[in-house]
């Protein structure tokens, strides 16, 4: 059985507690954050978000999209705000990175239930 950056994704990030938000993307570069939803408490938000920040590295991100990735956290609302640069001069991806953020959390939910 081959590995996939996804096995060692957090089992308490279930996809159903995050969402992918994106905005038009300008030039070669695709961009697509990731937050944490549907959860009360400050204190498991921030748990939560903990969990996803030490997950969505640049190094794994650049294994899992295949381009050079910027990560910027954005502790304050929840979300990790992920950078391929020069992604579309690579692939034919959607202008936007909602597409691409998506099969980011559909790859995790796979995985959480090949694991299960």
């Amino acid at each position: 059985m081959t590995s996939s950056p996804f096995d060692t994704f957090p089992r308490d990030l279930l996809p159903e507690l995050l969402y992918v938000s994106s905005g038009e993307d300008k030039g070669d570069d695709v961009n697509f954050a990731i937050g944490i939803r549907g959860v009360d408490g400050m204190a498991e938000r921030q748990r939560l978000f903990e969990l996803l920040l030490a997950w969505v590295t640049q190094e794994r991100c650049q294994e899992i999209l295949g381009a050079p990735c910027l990560v910027v956290p954005f502790p304050k609302v929840q979300v990790v705000n992920v950078v391929a640069l020069g992604l579309l001069t690579r692939e034919r991806f959607d202008k936007q990175g909602k597409g691409l953020g998506r099969g980011f959390l559909e790859l995790a939910k796979k995985s959480l239930a090949a694991a299960s």
